[in-house]
């Protein structure tokens, strides 16, 4: 339902998700001193692109109608921007999701068998973008874009053959432009909830991974006190189906217990 209160209250938000992408940006490209990966210029860029495409028609949501060039440009954006966001976000954690497990196991590593911290820092500094290729990188940055434009030539095929401009409208509650048939917003719908729904899988999975090694670690450290030795340069974590293996110096301990 249209009032001009909950467009005002839209415009804004609008506004603000601009600007806090804008601030997340400006330092990591004006600074020197900022690194970021190319994944994550992607995903703000998307970001941005997102929040801008929801502003396009600010001025033209009361009693004015937008130009139909106008609406029909954000119509193409509507439909695109959620995948584009929906398919950075998976991209992005698939670029980072082996680094941030490699620092979650090297920093469970650390505390468990030593019970310090003082070469933290220094090990994690050992893991590195390199380790990833630059053209996987490339493919990961440029995957989301593709699919971006891919949805854009999708609507238009929508739209332009056939003369069906008269498809294009103003939303009932005068936010934003779109289209009168349900067809792409159902598609966006579905595929922005598989991909972000294979994200949420696979992150289910790893950290089931994970919370498995820091079992095995705190089941190590037990048996090590147990046996007055030292584990350290033999210590090796494995899983093997779905139990912890653990390697101790030869002495193989699966659940706390010996066999």
């Amino acid at each position: 339902m249209f009032t001009y209160d909950i467009v005002i209250l839209f415009d804004v938000l609008v506004l603000l998700s601009i600007l806090l992408v804008a601030f997340a940006l400006l330092p990591a490209v004006s600074s020197r001193y900022v690194s970021r990966s190319v994944g994550w210029y992607s995903l703000m860029t998307g970001w941005l692109v997102f929040s801008l495409s929801y502003g396009l028609i600010v001025g033209y949501q009361g009693e004015r109608r937008p130009p139909l060039s106008l609406c029909t440009f954000q119509t193409l954006l509507i439909y695109a921007v959620p995948q584009l966001v929906a398919t950075s976000l998976l991209c992005y954690y698939i670029e980072t999701a082996p680094v941030l497990s490699h620092n979650f196991r090297a920093a469970n590593r650390q505390a468990t068998v030593s019970k310090s911290n003082k070469n933290f820092s220094s090990r994690l500094s050992e893991v590195s973008w390199s380790s990833l290729e630059l053209m996987q990188l490339l493919k990961l940055a440029v995957a989301p874009w593709v699919v971006f434009f891919f949805n854009i030539v999708t609507v238009s095929i929508l739209i332009f053959p056939g003369n069906r401009l008269h498809l294009v409208e103003r939303a009932p509650n005068n936010f934003y432009c779109h289209l009168s048939n349900p067809i792409p917003a159902t598609i966006t719908s579905a595929t922005v909830i598989v991909t972000q729904g294979s994200r949420k899988v696979h992150m289910m999975i790893r950290s089931f991974d994970d919370t498995s090694i820091i079992n095995c670690g705190e089941s190590v450290l037990h048996r090590v006190k147990d046996l007055d030795v030292l584990p350290v340069p033999n210590l090796d974590w494995r899983l093997n189906s779905n139990k912890t293996l653990c390697i101790i110096s030869g002495s193989r301990i699966l659940g706390g217990q010996s066999y």
